[in-house]
């Protein structure tokens, strides 16, 4: 396990890097890595604590990033990964594992007024976190990449009352994990939203999409953002509905070997 403050430390000089995938990070996501190198020319962690291990990288050179892996077996993921490197990656057995793009709806207060909820919100409690857990994972890979975190992930996000929930029958039917971050005023960041396989098609993910944004509003936050992969076009149409619309044209490209 690697301390937050290395972590904050690696993250400013990985802000200087060509190729990077911990600029966005945070320590809970990656406190598990180990410390393959960290030096001027190449930072690398390898977490395999996660279901599919991940390998987080920053170095102006991705071909040291290349050869690192060529000497790693067994199953690895990577995020942000340069499109000019796709090819030898590839040829390491690498395929893709998702394109996410980010998508920023700018004015919270005019979605609420379109798509208000008069549902009161609910929030998991944090004896609860295990099952909105499952549901997420009960939605394992119905997009591309999509699979959740770890029970600890939710055991914090339900302490701090951030995760939104919608029950049927007297169990989680659909989770929307939210968070707030600074990107120059104060933003609201869906995480993830899932509805599980038996209560989907019943409008449980627009109602706590509505939830989630009055959740924001609460917050301070004018805007709202989210990362979605390019081919999961029903979901794209939904976010389209609630003011989303793609950041720019950069996307970042994620791959997996299994």
């Amino acid at each position: 396990m690697i301390n937050e403050a290395y972590i904050k430390t690696a993250i400013e000089k990985a802000k200087i890097c060509k190729y990077s995938s911990i600029n966005y990070i945070e320590y809970e996501d990656c406190k598990n890595a180990e410390i393959l190198h960290d030096n001027d020319d190449l930072i690398l962690w390898l977490d395999k604590t996660q279901k599919r291990p991940m390998l987080y990288f920053a170095t102006n050179d991705f071909e040291q990033v290349i050869s690192s892996i060529a000497s790693i077996d067994g199953n690895l993921r990577l995020h942000f990964v340069p499109k000019l490197y796709m090819a030898n990656l590839k040829s390491l057995g690498f395929l893709e594992w998702g394109e996410y793009q980010g998508f920023f709806s700018r004015d919270t207060v005019k979605i609420v007024e379109q798509f208000p909820c008069n549902e009161p919100p609910e929030f998991a409690k944090p004896n609860e976190a295990k099952e909105a857990m499952n549901v997420v994972k009960s939605c394992e890979l119905q997009s591309r990449g999509f699979e959740g975190y770890p029970l600890s992930f939710y055991e914090e996000m339900a302490a701090q009352g951030k995760i939104l929930i919608n029950q049927k029958n007297n169990e989680i039917a659909g989770v929307c994990t939210v968070d707030i971050y600074d990107s120059g005023r104060p933003t609201l960041h869906i995480r993830e939203i899932a509805t599980a396989p038996a209560y989907q098609g019943r409008g449980i993910a627009k109602k706590l999409l509505s939830q989630a944004f009055e959740w924001g509003i609460t917050h301070c936050a004018s805007q709202a953002f989210l990362l979605a992969d390019i081919l999961n076009t029903g979901a794209i149409a939904l976010y389209n509905k609630y003011g989303f619309v793609p950041d720019d044209d950069d996307t970042e490209l994620q791959m997996i070997r299994e």
